[in-house]
């Protein structure tokens, strides 16, 4: 919980026999709620108690005793012979700042001392023993309870605690709230936000998820359920300048709780940015696929679309002589690691067929910019296989980098592979192309990968409904972690899409697609969605059954980061896959079954 320190003492001020302290102050509106501790000398029983203000007017307060053995502990012996305890006062029809404790005849100037201002009630429940969190939510929730005036029309009592912690602006088109709401009894029923002078009804558009860090506060509310973490996206026309966040029961929207909106933007940088929105989302609540998903998407678009419409131009370096007209040009985006280029580049250059083969590597990870360059440099010294390098300023993603390389190809063919492939024999590649050319109707011709230990890794790929959301098709690997001797033998055999790791097609056939879709963010799901484009052109998809090479899955990848966003991600470019060709993957599966 986010505190906002002035600074703190223990020490307590005195008067006579009395010695108090407030540890923790939270206020909202008019009301206060103070965390302490006093120790009375002479008085066995609990005394009595109340506030007033700097003026010395009485404040409206009720005080809950609670036990407090860490100041026991400290004051020993004096707490053994006085009325030591802990309290919490919750102050009402407060107009002016605090003044004094009165305990008894004596008192204790408040207003000059030092505590800690926490923004939630959160921060003060969750610091009450566990034994005494019961009577004070009690007395929270009933602060009014013995009032004689009380009837039918007064206004439910504050049982619920809110706070927004996050409010950013996306490219002025939404803005995205994020924070937690505790509600034990459903109280609230209508949640408003204001921007700029519109107002807006969200009560239902609010996205729940858990939130585990507040799982103290919500046993201490009698909560037993976790999903007290909530974002929303309001769409918005153009900036906005000011607005609030507003709650409470609908039938008393006059006296609405309202909190001021401060507003910020999230991280420049797309991917930083789409982490951070990714990392609220519940994948697995019933809400994902129906509303969570389709919202973020429509703000992905929003965060992504500058940098997808521009075009960036490649500063292109040469290592060697470039072949003038090549049969092939490999393309190979390089994120991450980048030391599997002088293992590649030792076997291409003992494979003959690599004298008239264009290689380019495509660097899409500008953190890894100089090592990259030295590293080239190093390779080709040492091995002497031409190659050229292309490279933007910035990570453009998988497919974004792919297209950027198959501009400067000048092959009849493009090979699309992956940094982390190996080959296992010399002349695979002049055997793929061999193969192309006997085979009907072509339009991708994928590679047979295996795993170091040579269990099969890829031989085609099937789009596959997912068990747990239905209706998204994954790319589902056939026979995958298989021995290569127990999967069945085939020299080629129409799939239903490829691996972009090993993906073998005529360049010009590449181009009149349009490449790779770049609208799925961050290599997922652009291989098969290929696959899908060039078949609309009346080509087939083959898996090539005999030349194999190896495919260190993923290494160039798992250095990189951590956390399950990027499953998260994986989930939302599947569902982009099923809008984009859910009837045509039907189609395609009635005929090749």
């Amino acid at each position: 919980m986010k505190r906002i320190v002035r600074k703190f003492t223990s020490a307590g001020k005195s008067k006579g026999s009395l010695r108090a302290t407030v540890d923790t102050l939270y206020e909202s509106g008019d009301t206060a709620v103070l965390w302490g501790w006093i120790l009375v000398q002479g008085s066995p029983a609990e005394p009595s108690a109340s506030l007033t203000d700097v003026e010395g007017n009485p404040i409206d307060v009720r005080f809950v005793w609670v036990h407090r053995p860490d100041v026991e502990a400290a004051l020993k012996p004096q707490a053994d012979s006085a009325y030591c305890s802990g309290f919490i006062a919750i102050a009402e029809s407060r107009s002016n700042r605090l003044g004094k404790l009165h305990v008894g005849s004596e008192s204790v100037d408040i207003s000059q001392q030092a505590f800690v201002m926490v923004d939630s009630m959160a921060a003060i429940i969750g610091s009450v023993p566990a034994a005494s969190r019961a009577r004070v939510t009690e007395a929270l929730e009933y602060l009014d309870a013995d009032d004689p005036q009380d009837d039918a029309n007064e206004e439910v009592s504050e049982v619920f605690s809110v706070c927004v912690d996050t409010v950013a602006t996306i490219v002025d088109k939404y803005v995205y709230l994020n924070g937690w709401i505790a509600d034990p009894g459903s109280d609230i029923d209508l949640i408003q936000v204001k921007l700029d002078d519109q107002v807006l009804d969200i009560t239902n558009q609010l996205i729940r998820y858990p939130r585990h860090d507040l799982r103290d506060m919500a046993a201490a509310k009698g909560m037993t359920h976790t999903e007290m973490g909530f974002f929303c996206v309001v769409p918005c026309a153009g900036p906005v300048r000011t607005g609030s966040f507003s709650y409470g029961r609908r039938q008393h929207k006059s006296s609405l709780k309202k909190l001021p909106l401060k507003f910020g933007s999230l991280p420049a940088d797309e991917v930083k940015a789409t982490r951070f929105l990714l990392a609220p989302l519940n994948v697995y609540s019933e809400s994902f696929a129906t509303r969570a998903a389709p919202l973020l998407a429509q703000v992905f678009e929003a965060i992504w679309e500058p940098r997808l419409q521009s075009r960036p131009t490649g500063e292109v370096q040469q290592y060697g002589k470039r072949p003038e007209s090549p049969k092939t040009s490999v393309i190979i985006p390089i994120y991450g690691r980048y030391d599997f280029i002088q293992h590649q580049l030792l076997h291409f250059s003992s494979d003959k067929d690599f004298a008239n083969t264009e290689i380019i590597y495509v660097l899409d990870d500008p953190s890894k910019a100089r090592e990259f360059f030295i590293a080239c440099n190093g390779a080709f010294q040492t091995f002497g296989q031409a190659f050229t390098t292309v490279y933007c300023g910035r990570n453009l993603g998988y497919a974004g980098a792919n297209n950027l390389g198959v501009e400067q190809a000048r092959g009849e063919f493009v090979l699309l592979l992956n940094s982390d492939i190996i080959p296992r024999e010399k002349g695979w590649l002049s055997k793929m192309l061999a193969k192309f050319t006997t085979l009907d109707a072509v339009g991708i011709l994928g590679g047979k990968l295996v795993y170091e230990d040579n269990s099969i890794q890829h031989m085609g790929m099937r789009f596959q409904e997912d068990s747990f959301y239905p209706g998204v098709w994954m790319n589902y690997h056939p026979y995958k972690g298989f021995p290569e001797s127990l999967a069945p033998a085939f020299t080629s055999q129409e799939v239903e899409s490829v691996t972009g790791a090993c993906m073998l097609m005529k360049t010009e056939v590449y181009r009149q697609v349009g490449g790779f879709d770049t609208h799925y963010l961050l290599g997922d799901f652009e291989d098969s969605d290929l696959c899908m484009k060039v078949r609309q052109q009346g080509l087939k998809i083959y898996a090539d059954g005999e030349n194999c090479l190896y495919h260190l899955e993923r290494q160039s990848q798992n250095l990189v980061d951590a956390g399950d966003w990027k499953f998260k991600l994986t989930l939302m470019n599947g569902m982009r896959q099923k809008k984009k060709w859910d009837q045509q993957i039907k189609d395609l599966k009635n005929e090749l079954n």
